[in-house]
């Protein structure tokens, strides 16, 4: 049955209720008061949580509610989207014309993020909805490498040299980059000893970040051989992660060049180099290669090259202009030199190099008469894969032509041919690659395809006399 209970201004109403059977009999007279609870209640989350672990963490809720009713609301429900929620404790104290209710709630926070909370007291008067935000901080965990501060590219890390470093002769300072691995962070310190880690200064890092770069200035007492450093991190619960270290050699002494000759052999149109070096001092990171400056006496022309000591064929093309050559060669340590540039180009030998480098062996000069010849023609580099560039033709001409260029198979079948490719320079190299693209071969055949991996002979035929030399070209795809 639907009884009015209450009208409006009238908060409470008492109800008599009595049954009666079929037979007349009555029941007693039963009470009951009905309190009409008409309320606004607003939820206010204090603040927003983090935890280290995933655990049951208490949340505060403040609650407004009329004082009139809040007894009632004391018997509310707490509502939650994602958690289950477990009231701990619940108190309201009367300040003015309202009670201000607090809530403790236990939520089980397995992962961070947002969740929602309302209140209804018993009535069915519902709350608005607030948000928490939820975010666990389990410790960091880090790890630490050292650079050379001049063979340092933060783009490039795999490139950047953190196995040796002559910092102390050159920039006085190292790279160290601490790599968060797992965790969240906020603050790193570092120092040289696990000792002075303690009264190292923490410095902020960004949270969003996995990796942090600093400049560490060097003292020069107390390195030997190595660099050695230790880093922490903590995040904002100020749990702390493991102690990571490194360390990187630290080379100052310079390497010595024992011998040296150059030599060109048969008509070859580069010379084979030879020669004996080793590293000295008690700490030494090894003999990297040869830095070999080919000038020409009559006019000043100069040609760096680097040889890696690994270097297999230890060649150098000497500038192409006949005549009296000086090759002026030292050799350079790991510690010195710039790890990301493997093979050193003569622009940066050229440009960068004496400059960069802090202590090269003492240098040796040894003259040699070079005299290209006149029928002779090569390619370079030689072998080549057509997959990372072309490789050009070399040769000398008595008077300036045209020639014509074919190149064949090893069983005579003719796989590109070009025609008609002007020649200026006579008594002098005519070059290709960078040079006259003409003169050079970028592997393919006529229909543009390259061409397998093995060996193939270009024939080289000026207008105005006989065919050069065969050159023998290698193609060597990496697949």
């Amino acid at each position: 049955m639907l009884l009015q209970l209450a009208e409006e201004g009238e908060p409470e109403k008492a109800i008599h209720v009595r049954m009666r059977d079929r037979a007349g009999n009555w029941s007693d007279d039963q009470q009951q008061t009905i309190t009409l609870v008409q309320q606004p209640i607003v939820v206010d989350i204090v603040p927003d949580t983090v935890v280290s672990e995933e655990k049951n963490v208490p949340v505060s809720l403040l609650v407004k509610v009329g004082s009139l009713y809040a007894d009632y609301f004391q018997h509310g429900i707490t509502q939650s989207d994602t958690f289950d929620a477990e009231e701990l404790e619940k108190s309201c104290e009367q300040i003015g014309d309202s009670s201000i209710c607090t809530f403790t709630v236990s939520f089980h926070v397995s992962e961070q993020g947002f969740d929602t909370f309302r209140m209804t007291d018993l009535a069915g008067n519902e709350s608005n909805t607030d948000t928490v935000y939820f975010e666990i901080q389990t410790p960091p965990l880090i790890s630490l490498t050292l650079y050379d501060f001049t063979e340092f590219d933060e783009n490039n890390l795999a490139g950047s040299d953190s196995q040796f470093t002559d910092a102390l002769e050159d920039s006085g300072k190292i790279k160290i980059a601490i790599e968060k691995l797992d965790g969240a962070w906020q603050q790193v310190r570092f120092a040289f000893s696990d000792s002075m880690l303690d009264s190292a200064p923490w410095k902020s890092v960004a949270p969003g970040d996995t990796l942090a770069f600093f400049d560490v200035p060097l003292d020069s007492a107390g390195f030997d051989c190595e660099i050695f450093m230790v880093a922490q991190a903590k995040n904002k619960l100020d749990l702390t992660s493991n102690i990571a270290d490194a360390f990187i050699i630290h080379d100052v002494n310079s390497p010595k060049l024992t011998s040296f000759h150059a030599d060109r052999i048969d008509d070859s149109p580069t010379l084979t180099v030879n020669y004996n070096a080793d590293d000295n001092g008690n700490c030494t990171s090894g003999v990297a290669g040869i830095v070999i400056r080919d000038s020409v006496a009559l006019d000043g022309q100069i040609r760096w090259t680097f040889i890696p000591a690994e270097e297999p064929d230890k060649v150098i093309v000497p500038v192409e202009t006949a005549g009296l050559h000086y090759l002026r060669a030292f050799v350079v340590d790991s510690a010195d030199i710039d790890q990301d540039i493997p093979l050193m180009s003569a622009d940066h030998l050229e440009d960068f190099a004496l400059g960069d480098i802090d202590h090269p062996s003492k240098d040796t000069t040894v003259p040699i008469n070079w005299q290209p010849e006149i029928d002779f023609a090569y390619n370079y580099p030689n072998p080549f894969n057509p997959e990372k560039g072309s490789t050009g033709f070399h040769f000398m001409l008595e008077s300036p032509t045209e020639v014509d260029i074919k190149i064949f198979d090893l069983f005579g079948n003719l796989v590109r041919q070009k025609s008609n490719i002007e020649c200026l320079k006579y008594n002098d190299l005519n070059s290709g690659g960078e040079a006259n693209r003409e003169l050079s071969w970028d592997g393919r055949n006529g229909l543009g395809e390259i061409v397998a991996s093995g060996v193939y002979i270009a024939i080289i035929k000026p207008k105005n006399g006989k065919a050069l030399k065969p050159v023998k070209i290698g193609v060597l795809r990496e697949n």
